[in-house]
């Protein structure tokens, strides 16, 4: 516990030594070995990789949101959400599948990566917030919850739990 401490790592937090740039998401049924967990700069260039081919169209949602959800993972198992430029890190690939699935029209993944923001934005100084980005993090989330309204996204109101309707007809 102390050498994860003396590197940066939160304690119980898994140390990944992959170089796999494409790992297929998996849902995780135990922990996961540290054979097969991207450490943080292997997880950049996998999202920098990942984001260019959406950019460019060399590639379907099918296959940005299955390494998307990779990288999340990655990042999860190895606590990286949780402190200084790690989180700065894990809030860009959030936000960044967040926009791929609104423009996708996945309100499931958005919801995801929605919660998973929350707390990353609440965790940041009130001063960090307003520096990097002109507007508090909750008016962002809400602002991508006002796209999806103000563009074809019906939420029934009456019966919160019932699902959401997404229409494709705008």
């Amino acid at each position: 516990a102390t050498a994860a401490k003396a590197d940066g790592m939160q304690p119980g937090a898994l140390r990944g030594q992959s170089c796999q740039l494409e790992k297929s998401y998996t849902r995780l049924t135990s922990l996961p070995s540290a054979a097969d967990v991207r450490p943080l700069p292997v997880l950049r260039d996998a999202f920098e990789l990942v984001i260019s081919r959406w950019r460019a169209r060399t590639c379907d949602y099918t296959y940005a949101c299955d390494m998307l959800k990779s990288i999340r993972q990655d990042l999860t198992v190895q606590h990286l959400a949780a402190d200084g430029t790690r989180t700065d890190f894990a809030q860009h690939v959030y936000e960044a599948h967040a926009r791929i699935a609104l423009q996708q029209g996945d309100i499931g993944e958005l919801g995801a990566c929605l919660a998973a923001l929350a707390p990353i934005h609440a965790a940041q100084p009130a001063a960090q917030r307003f520096r990097e980005h002109p507007e508090p993090a909750p008016s962002r989330r809400q602002q991508l919850f006002s796209r999806i309204e103000g563009r074809t996204f019906r939420v029934v109101r009456e019966k919160p739990r019932q699902l959401c309707r997404w229409s494709r007809n705008d």
